[in-house]
């Protein structure tokens, strides 16, 4: 709140940037029960939430309880209260719009929000909060105009590195009062991970699993993405496999526990060059030991899809729980070409 109302007359993106920098320096952090980072930009008193698929929610019964157990800051949060109410009745105007749009049309919308979301963790393992900070500097350079928004991705790094500086803090503590020892051994790993992540790359796949994981649970929990490429580079810079076997266990347990929506494995790249991985094959190996149906696991499947991978997939999808679900990129990636969509991307 304080910081989205700071100074009302930036744009509205700066605002978001300045609200998430003041929120990282309040959000509760926390680890899951398998030791993983869970931190979301949830304020103390769930006055307001965000994420990058629902966006900056506030919420004014809670506001308004606040109000009334902080008598000396009644008269702010009043004014807070004021404004929201007029955000609120534009969204709801806008929503009732889009509703009668969508009716004339006939066509329907399954979920009440934005829906899911997908950001490119990869940037943030693999190059880390520096580098994109060196992308926005050039950037600025050639659009000055935009500036304000460069402004707010900044604000926004700057509280990603806020939360990987306390988590590195909290980690240490933890694993001081820990009496179990493997418990320990892993929070100090954690902690030392935190030194370099999320503002550098990931060295080996424990500080990978921070750096996405710090992303990931700050997003909601929401879709891994095609987890087993961006991963992959750390996986190669791990010698103890045991490490990434430990490391994938206690994801999956999170995933499970926080519904996590859709992690896609293997597929092609612009020449049909089959992707899949090491890590491809670690994936189903542990989707087969845990039995869980979640995350959604997709596969990508083409012309040049090895017998191996066949081979795990059927294995995989023989436990019963109808993953993985299989997509055939040679006819979704020739659908999307038609459309305009390079095969690049």
């Amino acid at each position: 709140l304080y910081g989205y109302f700071l100074d009302e007359t930036l744009e509205h993106g700066e605002r978001v940037g300045l609200a998430l920098l003041n929120a990282a320096k309040n959000i509760e952090i926390r680890f899951s029960e398998k030791l993983l980072p869970e931190t979301s930009f949830e304020t103390k008193y769930g006055t307001s939430f965000y994420t990058p698929s629902e966006g900056l929610r506030f919420d004014l019964d809670n506001i308004e309880k606040l109000a009334e157990e902080f008598p000396e800051h009644k008269e702010t949060l009043k004014e807070y209260i004021e404004k929201i109410k007029i955000f609120r009745s534009k969204s709801q105007r806008l929503n009732c719009e889009l509703t009668d749009a969508l009716d004339r049309s006939g066509a329907e919308w399954g979920g009440g929000w934005g829906g899911h979301s997908n950001p490119d963790y990869g940037r943030i393992v693999n190059f880390g909060t520096e580098y994109i900070r060196s992308v926005i500097a050039e950037n600025r350079v050639k659009y000055p105009d935009e500036d304000w928004f460069y402004r707010s991705c900044s604000y926004t790094l700057d509280a990603i590195d806020i939360i990987g500086e306390r988590y590195r803090e909290e980690a240490l503590e933890k694993a001081e009062k820990c009496e179990n020892a493997d418990d320990k051994a892993f929070l100090i790993r954690v902690a030392k991970a935190f030194e370099s992540v999320p503002k550098k790359p990931a060295y080996d796949f424990t500080s990978a699993m921070c750096s996405f994981m710090l992303i990931f649970a700050l997003d909601g929990s929401d879709s891994p993405g095609r987890f087993d490429q961006y991963m992959y580079p750390a996986y190669t810079k791990t010698e103890n496999k045991a490490e990434v076997t430990d490391l994938l266990d206690r994801l999956w347990e999170y995933f499970h526990s926080h519904r996590s929506w859709n992690l896609c494995i293997s597929g092609s790249d612009e020449n049909w060059k089959d992707e899949s991985n090491e890590l491809t094959y670690e994936i189903l190996a542990m989707v087969r030991k845990k039995g869980y149906n979640t995350p959604n696991l997709t596969c990508r499947v083409h012309k040049n899809t090895p017998e191996k991978l066949w081979n795990a997939i059927a294995e995989t999808l023989a436990i019963g729980t109808g993953l993985p679900a299989l997509y055939n990129d040679d006819v979704v990636c020739t659908a999307i070409e038609k459309i305009g969509i390079t095969p690049e991307d």
